[in-house]
């Protein structure tokens, strides 16, 4: 199951993520020898806002199989990632996420007004199209409060470690990537021995 959770077509891994959403609460004991491989693939869609039904049955899902396996806070500590998303998923404006899922665009304020263009109908008007947006849109804070709540709260220093944790890795892959600009700049030089002073 777990190829399918992460496949390129949105319906096959909604659809997945939706089997796996019953299946927490059919038998967690299957799934809990499972979990370490199963986690990954569960919480990645979690923070995508490309394609928001897939986004919201991926936190529906993470809500089952959490609740159902007693895996509470351990999510928040394995995947630093996933607490600033499920904020980030509850601060969004109304119907940014769909827009921006409409539009195929991860940055939300800067695509606004293309994806708007984009679902707006033949005659221009959003009127019919924003009442639907915002529902869904909706659904999807729902679904992130709900994951928020069961997952569990959070002990402060905890989420300190978490922060930390995230911003090492954050300066990691930036000195990664000034180190690989600094080799390409010296191999487009001709391999001399001057480095690349930013």
């Amino acid at each position: 199951m777990t190829p399918q959770l992460s496949d390129a077509e949105p319906g096959v891994a909604t659809a997945a993520l939706s089997a796996l959403s019953e299946l927490a609460v059919l038998a967690p004991s299957v799934l809990r020898p499972r979990l370490q491989s199963l986690m990954p693939a569960l919480v990645r869609p979690c923070g995508d806002f490309t394609v928001p039904a897939r986004q919201e049955m991926a936190l529906r899902a993470l809500s089952s199989v959490v609740e159902n396996t007693g895996t509470v806070v351990t999510p928040f500590v394995d995947f630093p990632s996933l607490l600033p998303d499920l904020l980030a998923t509850l601060a969004i404006a109304p119907g940014a996420a769909a827009v921006a899922g409409a539009a195929g665009a991860s940055d939300i304020g800067a695509t606004a007004v293309a994806a708007a263009e984009a679902i707006a109908g033949p005659d221009g008007q959003l009127s019919g199209h924003l009442a639907t947006l915002q529902h869904a849109t909706w659904r999807l804070r729902r679904e992130a409060l709900r994951a928020l709540g069961i997952v569990g709260a959070l002990d402060p220093t905890r989420l300190e470690m978490i922060r930390a944790a995230m911003t090492a890795a954050k300066a990691e892959a930036a000195a990664a990537s000034h180190a690989a600009l600094a080799a390409a700049f010296s191999a487009a030089r001709g391999g001399g021995t001057n480095s690349l002073v930013v």
